[in-house]
């Protein structure tokens, strides 16, 4: 992958299991394609970090931050926020939306489907699954 389109994630997200097995399955199907930034566990650290590593993706789960957190992060950088939601709730995705995401992608989604998400966002668009954006 060319370096322009190396994608700087940072990852916010407490759940170090599903941190750990995401980052690894992201990293083994495109090698090169993300230069983590960063992991951090919380909101505060998040918001924090942010303006340090200036990451491209913000890959945020909802468990760990919470809708609030989208906007809070997205105060203090340029970077876009994909969302992670660990239920499939539809009215979570225009939710995070609304709060300043420019997207959201389910835990149990394929690692395939997440890759494609945080490229799609890193290009400027929204990523929503299809109920989501029938809404």
């Amino acid at each position: 992958m060319e370096q322009s389109q190396v994608i700087r994630l940072m990852l916010v997200c407490e759940d170090r299991v599903f941190a750990g097995r995401l980052l690894r399955v992201l990293r083994e199907a495109e090698p090169g394609s993300l230069a983590l930034v960063g992991t951090v566990a919380g909101c505060e650290e998040a918001c924090t970090l942010v303006g340090r590593a200036h990451p491209d993706v913000v890959l945020l789960d909802l468990d760990t931050a919470g809708f609030e957190g989208i906007g809070r992060i997205g105060a203090q950088s340029t970077a876009l926020i994909l969302a992670v939601a660990g239920e499939r709730d539809t009215a979570a995705g225009a939710r995070a939306v609304r709060a300043g995401a420019r997207g959201i992608v389910q835990k149990t989604d394929a690692p395939e489907t997440i890759r494609k998400a945080l490229r799609k966002v890193k290009e400027g668009e929204i990523w929503l699954d299809r109920r989501t954006s029938s809404q």
